[in-house]
Formats: C-alpha cells, sequence, structure tokens
C-alpha cells in the first residue's frame, strides 16, 4: 500500500474519503463527498433511500470501484487494494453465513484465509463466541440456530480477525424489534470492548441515534451533516436535515422587526419571535425556522404566550404517556405535537404555542451548510 505522508489522519481505524464519486451511467450515486473518521469512533450514515450510503459503504469495502476521489485507512491508500486483501469486513442485513459450515468454522473462515495456525485459530475462536455469547454453540450447524444467534455468528467471523475497521449494512433489518434492540445493545457493547472502527448504514434514524457517536445524513450522493445525534437532532444545519430527523415544525417568511433577541418572521400563518443565532446572517429579507413537536404545547385561551396557533385536531396517537398529536392550522398546515398526554379528538378546536427560546432559526435561511 502506498502511504499518504501529511494526511493529518492517523491511529487504528482512521478513515478519510476525499472527493469520493461514484457513478452508474449517466447516474451520480456519491457525488465527490469528503469525510474524516477518527480512530475507535462508531459511524453512522443515513438518509432516504437512494441517497447514497449504501454505495459509499460499497466503495469503502471495494465492492463498488471509484470514479474519482481516494480512499485512505490509517494514512494509507484502500481503494487501490483488493476487496480480500482491505480488512475492512461487512455485516449484512441477511447474515450471509456458510450453511455447510458449523458455527465454528464459519467463524474461523477469515483466520483460515490469512493462514493463521489451527492452535491459534481455535483460540481465537473461541474467544470471540465468549464475546458474543454463543460459547456453546461452536459445533451447532447453522441452520440450527435463531435468527439473533445468527447474525452473532456474522459480527464473531467479521471481528474475529481483529480489522481496524467494521462495516454494517443494515445489520439488524432483517430481525424483530425486541430482538433488534438486544442485538443493537450487544454491537455498542463490543464497539466499546474492542475500541475498532465502526461504520453502520441504516435506514432506522432512532437505531442511528442509539448506536453511534457521530451520525452523518446524506441526500442525494452529498453529505448534508455530520455530527453528534444530539446536534443532528436539536441543530440542524440545512432545511433537509431539519425535515428529514425527528418531527419538526419548519416555517419560513419574511423578517420584518427585531424584539430584544429575537428576529420577528412574518409567516403565512402568522408573527413569531425568533432567537437570532450568532452566526446567522440574513438572507433575501427571510428566514427559515423550525419548532420540534416536542416543544409545542397546548396554551390556554388567557394565557400569555407570543407564539400561538389556533387549529384542529387532526388525530392523536399514544405513545406510553405521551401522545402525538397532528393540528391543521387555517393555512392547511399541519403542526405536529408531542407531549403528555392530554385526551383529544379529531375536529377539536386548540390552540397550540410554543416560547420563542424554542424556535431554532436554520442557518442561512436554511438552504446551505455553515
Amino acid at each position: 500500500m502506498a502511504s499518504r505522508s501529511g494526511s493529518g489522519v492517523s491511529g487504528k481505524g482512521s478513515l478519510e474519503l476525499i472527493n469520493v464519486t461514484k457513478r452508474f451511467g449517466t447516474t451520480t450515486a456519491v457525488a465527490g463527498i469528503n469525510l474524516k473518521i477518527e480512530p475507535g469512533r462508531f459511524v453512522a450514515l443515513i438518509g432516504p433511500t437512494g441517497c447514497g450510503k449504501t454505495t459509499t459503504l460499497r466503495c469503502i469495502a471495494g465492492l463498488e470501484s471509484l470514479s474519482d476521489g481516494a480512499i485512505y485507512l490509517d494514512g494509507s491508500r484502500l481503494d487501490t487494494i483488493p476487496p480480500h486483501r482491505r480488512a475492512t469486513p461487512m455485516v449484512w442485513q441477511h447474515f450471509v453465513l456458510f450453511p455447510h459450515m458449523r458455527v465454528r468454522e464459519n467463524v474461523e473462515f477469515g483466520l483460515r484465509m490469512h493462514g493463521t495456525g489451527k492452535v491459534e485459530r481455535r483460540k481465537f475462536v473461541e474467544e470471540m463466541l465468549e464475546r458474543v455469547g454463543l460459547g456453546d454453540s461452536a459445533e451447532r450447524a447453522t441452520h440450527e440456530l435463531s435468527s439473533g444467534q445468527r447474525q452473532r455468528v456474522g459480527l464473531a467471523r467479521a471481528l474475529v480477525t481483529n480489522p481496524k475497521l467494521l462495516l454494517l449494512d443494515e445489520p439488524l433489518g432483517s430481525l424483530d424489534p425486541a430482538l433488534r434492540l438486544s442485538i443493537q445493545g450487544e454491537i455498542v457493547s463490543l464497539h466499546r470492548s474492542l475500541g475498532i472502527t465502526f461504520v453502520w448504514v441504516t435506514h432506522n434514524q432512532s437505531e442511528a441515534f442509539a448506536v453511534a457517536d457521530t451520525v452523518v445524513v446524506m441526500n442525494e450522493g452529498r453529505i448534508e451533516q455530520v455530527s453528534s445525534p444530539k446536534s443532528i437532532f436539536e441543530t440542524p444545519q440545512t432545511l433537509f436535515v431539519a425535515r428529514f430527523v425527528g418531527s419538526n415544525n419548519v416555517w419560513e417568511g419574511a423578517i420584518t422587526g427585531e424584539e430584544n433577541e429575537n428576529l420577528v418572521v412574518e409567516t403565512e400563518d402568522g408573527r413569531f419571535l425568533v432567537p437570532k443565532r450568532r452566526a446567522w446572517q440574513g438572507k433575501d429579507g427571510r428566514a427559515v425556522f423550525l419548532v420540534r413537536a416536542d416543544r409545542v404545547r397546548l396554551v390556554g385561551e388567557t394565557e400569555s404566550v407570543r407564539n400561538r396557533l389556533r387549529g384542529i385536531v387532526l388525530w392523536q396517537r399514544y405513545i406510553g404517556m405521551f401522545a402525538i398529536t397532528q393540528v391543521r392550522l387555517p393555512s392547511g398546515k399541519i403542526v405536529e405535537m408531542s407531549a403528555p398526554r392530554v385526551d383529544l379528538r379529531g375536529g377539536d378546536q386548540v390552540i397550540v404555542g410554543w416560547d420563542p427560546s424554542s424556535s431554532y432559526l436554520l442557518p442561512s435561511g436554511g438552504s446551505e451548510e455553515v
């Protein structure tokens, strides 16, 4: 492998994508993305179907060749190496185990390919099966295992070679919800104990936010935002992220003045106070702001709340002690509210509102990253 000096990335499992591009004919699936992942991070790639997240993962694994750009692992060029020599194993959604092999043979397959001796193979396999809770299943046939056990075998087989980087492509997608939560917790524990870099692709936002310390939101082959789950959820940097992640109510309007530390924004649904962002700069006198569903609440007729709206309840759905409620405004816009349970029925007239401090002004009108 050719080393690259001055990359600024070092350590076991540091990954860097530089202008990574993948085209299929006239279709650009990944459009020149740049991404640095520090060693030992747990990174989740999320985005709508067709956004390029799985193609990006396949490019890292070598299952797709790059149309342009480069990929480096620990400062050495990765994309010029054949897939079987990259030491970047992948865990798949559908397990991909060898049905004619027993559990032990499946797990030791990679070690065989690396030329590891028989005694060492047995030792490493036993240790890894214990880690994934299958210490007593080494001689079982894979068809005798549950789906959760088969996924654990897939994890053990990928990790037994002590890779610098583990790639996971919707690894829990074929499991039932209860089992998915259990395996999710086990994968997080494995990551913490092993300390290697994990890159996980998922359609499930709550899953990504639960397992990852860094989330990459993709859209149309490009990266919209890279940040912690908390920052992605609370302070989206683009209008796409605001609409894609969580339950955000979004308004756009003209800036008509200022009041204390707030902008006054005139929308089709009324005039609202929105706190100014320190680094925000207006764009054509307009602003885009959001209010999370959990910040919207019912407001009494005489209650003093500056940001308030009248509407009609469309429906309400209970989730534990909370209720998700959708309210239709006179303009036709739908506002979503997540709040402690208050029994409401479709057709009820309500007033909803929020404190100005609960609004979040998107950068540069919400149209570009900062």
